[in-house]
């Protein structure tokens, strides 16, 4: 290999292994796109630089399109391509950080609001089995209420574009910036560590949200109710300690308090 790839070239190429080959094994994963970037690769010796260079660079971007949601895990930790993945190959992206994750949550939030009317039937016939309570809505998709130990959810289902599309609010974004920041990050973090749902965080809502994404025609009643229910247990792990970065005091909150002491 006469160069290694950057993490972000890896992005697009990972992307398209995942939509066109389905669910990946780590092992897989670097295999196929070590053949992509070079053949030669796959004879050298386990340990040779290269080749370490390589995992490591197919690593960061795994993680890095983990983290924001356009590749997510299994129990197993093999690999699947997201709604948001297939949107951003088809907008033709490369590069990935915060501010392309946002823009991509608000074109499928605004391809979710144009959804055609006939899709709604397949959606309802999916609730319709699960046996799950659920709330019609006027404009297209459903509320789904769901009960845990530290408070309650309530589902946005809707289907897009052949997607059935998850999302429930988790809690409003602080007003200070700083506070804002960890919040963020430390949702994008855990991320890593969740097999179904994932946190997300629009630029125009303010607000963190827990969202999953499923193809319409891959599951049936059972498998949604499952996907719904395994929300609780999601939130119950990750609720309480995203809670405490939220409410937890800034350190240059104590040294305004102290400034304001002297003046």
């Amino acid at each position: 290999m006469n160069k290694t790839p950057r993490a972000q070239e890896l992005n697009a190429p990972m992307l398209r292994l995942a939509r066109d080959k389905g669910t990946l094994a780590d092992k897989d994963l670097h295999a196929f796109l070590a053949a992509e970037f070079d053949a030669s690769i796959g004879g050298q010796p386990i340990a040779s630089v290269e080749q370490m260079l390589f995992s490591a660079s197919v690593n960061l971007a795994k993680r890095r399109l983990v983290r924001y949601g356009l590749l997510k895990l299994d129990a197993l930790k093999r690999v699947s391509i997201t709604a948001h993945g297939e949107l951003f190959l088809a907008r033709g992206l490369t590069r990935l950080d915060a501010r392309v994750r946002q823009h991509l949550d608000e074109a499928w939030l605004n391809m979710q609001a144009a959804a055609e009317p006939d899709q709604e039937p397949a959606l309802r016939e999916l609730l319709a089995a699960s046996g799950l309570e659920y709330h019609p809505l006027t404009g297209g998709g459903a509320l789904v209420p769901l009960w845990s130990r530290l408070r309650s959810w309530i589902i946005d289902v809707r289907e897009s574009n052949g997607w059935i599309c998850l999302r429930t609010h988790v809690m409003a974004l602080p007003d200070k910036p700083a506070a804002r920041m960890a919040l963020v990050d430390a949702a994008m973090r855990a991320n890593a560590h969740l097999t179904s749902w994932r946190f997300s965080a629009g630029s125009t809502s303010q607000a963190l949200f827990l969202e999953a994404e499923y193809r319409a025609d891959h599951i049936d009643g059972e498998d949604l109710a499952g996907i719904i229910f395994l929300l609780r247990s999601t939130a119950e792990e990750q609720y309480e300690a995203l809670l405490k970065v939220a409410l937890a005091p800034s350190p240059l909150d104590a040294l305004e308090a102290a400034f304001k002491r002297s003046a």
